[in-house]
């Protein structure tokens, strides 16, 4: 256990100026993309469409390691883990054909002793954590779970622009609901929010979720708005 503990706090140290780097990027791209989004309809429009191509990069990077067994990405004479983080994607994605369609459960797959264990016998540490929230959605619901998860951001994509065209949302609201899904399906890349309803961040996000479920104005009531002086 010592030993496990000593393995544990190094790579959280090793994961620290890691985090740190990327908590500074994050926060200069929100800006940008606050910013941009406030100057330009289109850049907002083209910004709503982002949460949709990482659902797909996600899917792409965890049929990479699906097909290819690899515990890291190998890119020419380069190799990139994310600081190990790769070691748990690919542990993970290995027990998919285990529970498919609707996988493990919620909290069902590091709670198991036998992954759990296997995992530190072999890496000498754990850290009951995906750190991946794409990932975390697959294994803990499967298939079923992953493709209905993406059909909501997708809809959720798709409605942004249909309000975005209808002038149907106050654009800075739109600007910020935009930007903290952005971030937040960034963020997951590398950190698991998605499936955690005792985390905020995932509670305001199924908030804004909702907040962009309205109904269009018809195209009576745009006209009639028109009309008045």
């Amino acid at each position: 256990m010592a030993a496990v503990s000593r393995d544990l706090r190094a790579g959280f140290d090793l994961r620290r100026p890691f985090g740190v780097a990327r908590a500074g990027a994050l926060s200069l791209v929100a800006c940008a993309l606050l910013l941009t989004s406030l100057w330009s309809v289109r850049c907002m429009q083209v910004y709503a469409m982002l949460p949709c191509a990482m659902c797909v990069v996600a899917a792409l990077l965890m049929l990479y390691f699906y097909t290819t067994g690899y515990d890291a990405i190998h890119v020419l004479d380069t190799t990139i883990n994310f600081t190990e983080r790769t070691f748990i994607w690919q542990y993970a994605i290995s027990h998919f054909d285990d529970a498919p369609l609707v996988g493990f459960g919620i909290n069902g797959f590091w709670t198991r002793p036998e992954i759990y264990d296997y995992f530190n016998q072999n890496r000498g540490w754990v850290l009951d954590n995906y750190h991946n929230g794409y990932i975390a959605i697959l294994v803990e619901t499967g298939f079923v779970g992953y493709f209905l998860f993406t059909a909501s951001v997708f809809l959720f994509s798709y409605k942004v622009l249909c309000l975005i065209a209808g002038r149907a949302i106050d654009r800075l609201h739109c600007a910020l609901i935009i930007g903290f899904v952005f971030l937040n399906c960034q963020t997951n890349f590398t950190e698991t929010v998605f499936l955690r309803s005792t985390m905020f961040t995932s509670v305001l996000l199924i908030a804004f979720f909702f907040a962009v479920c309205r109904s269009l104005p018809s195209s009576r009531a745009q006209l009639r708005g028109l009309e008045q002086p």
